[in-house]
């Protein structure tokens, strides 16, 4: 598959950002437009977005996360740059948790972006 052209500049976006969502109670809506809230943010990064990993039905203290896990696999492809996620919550509402799994993003070299009610963070 081609790398998408960058709307300003014409030229290719080669470096990529995948999302992650988690929902314990799923709304299809609610993720088709955190997906293109996500794509925004990957697009003001000169990147574009990649897949959006989805953990569905799944509480905050579930460590096994079949959607987190395919995240972090991905995480070592060569042109990843980032992920995105809506809340630092979609990782965890606990913070040892939390801690954990932003770690694992971290340590293969990636950043992660948060999309909150007052702009992204990284």
């Amino acid at each position: 598959m081609p790398f998408p052209a960058d709307p300003t500049t014409g030229g290719l976006l080669q470096k990529v950002m995948y999302g992650y969502i988690r929902m314990e109670e799923p709304d299809e809506i609610e993720i088709a437009l955190l997906r293109k809230q996500m794509a925004v943010v990957a697009a003001a990064h000169g990147c574009w977005l990649g897949a959006v990993f989805i953990d569905r039905q799944v509480p905050a203290d579930t460590v096994a996360r079949m959607g987190f896990t395919a995240l972090v696999d991905v995480l070592s492809f060569p042109d990843t740059f980032g992920v995105v996620v809506p809340t630092l919550d979609d990782l965890s509402t606990e913070s040892g948790l939390r801690n954990v799994l932003k770690d694992r993003i971290t340590s293969a070299a990636c950043k992660l972006f948060v999309i909150s009610g007052n702009g992204v963070s990284a």
